[in-house]
């Protein structure tokens, strides 16, 4: 069924469908552009190009295939500092990294897969406003507007700033997910430098006996700011 003119969109902040199902995507007077709905009334998917943000070529627009961020990469300590090295070399102000994460991922992303190279849709409920259908247009929108702020706040302690060689960060398991999110876009963004995200580097510094004795028996050795403490026995 051919849209019509004037597509409304759903208020949510971000739709899964808009960005990987080729739906419009949400302007700023709400609804579909012109130009996108003309692609999909001739069978065409919307044009994925648009304007770089940042100041890195590989901001320049095209769209792939994406692989989800595993579990066994988020728990890679390398990867997640490499993740957050990349992001802060974006540039990225806190309170416009959301809305570029998500500008980003409507026009790179055409199909996602996992580990296993299945497709399988990006899961980006972590990157939404928990808005309620039943909510009015102001609790809706104080709703919005503090999850925003939550996720600035995160984005400026998180991806603000370089993190230090000698940092062997890991990820809190209530933001797992926001992780994953975020981390696939960024691997999108990123192509094919990506490619190196948590592997060792020859100029890594080298772990210590008691380090390595840890890491073999999978614990975190306490050293650096943003680890693990040890349980108390």
């Amino acid at each position: 069924t051919p849209y019509p003119a004037t597509t409304p969109i759903i208020r949510t902040r971000f739709s899964a469908g808009s960005a990987f199902l080729g739906l419009p995507r949400e302007t700023e007077a709400g609804q579909a552009p012109t130009g996108q709905l003309n692609d999909l009334r001739n069978g065409r998917s919307p044009d994925p190009r648009g304007t770089p943000m940042g100041n890195r070529n590989s901001l320049n627009s095209t769209t792939s295939l994406t692989q989800i961020v595993s579990d066994e990469e988020l728990q890679n300590w390398r990867f997640v500092r490499d993740v957050r090295n990349y992001a802060a070399s974006l540039g990225w102000e806190a309170g416009a990294a959301l809305d570029n994460l998500l500008t980003q991922a409507a026009r790179r992303i055409d199909m996602c897969t996992d580990e296993n190279g299945i497709e399988q849709e990006l899961d980006t409920t972590a990157l939404e406003a928990p808005v309620e259908n039943d909510y009015d247009d102001d609790e809706a929108e104080r709703v919005e507007a503090a999850f925003a702020e939550r996720f600035r706040l995160w984005w400026r302690d998180t991806f603000a700033q370089p993190c230090a060689d000698t940092l062997r960060p890991y990820i809190r398991a209530e933001v797992r997910e926001r992780w994953r999110a975020v981390a696939t876009i960024l691997r999108a963004i990123a192509g094919d430098e990506a490619a190196a995200w948590g592997r060792p580097t020859l100029d890594e510094p080298r772990a210590s006996t008691t380090q390595r004795h840890l890491a073999a028996h999978g614990r975190t050795p306490l050293t650096g700011r943003g680890n693990k403490p040890r349980p108390r026995r």
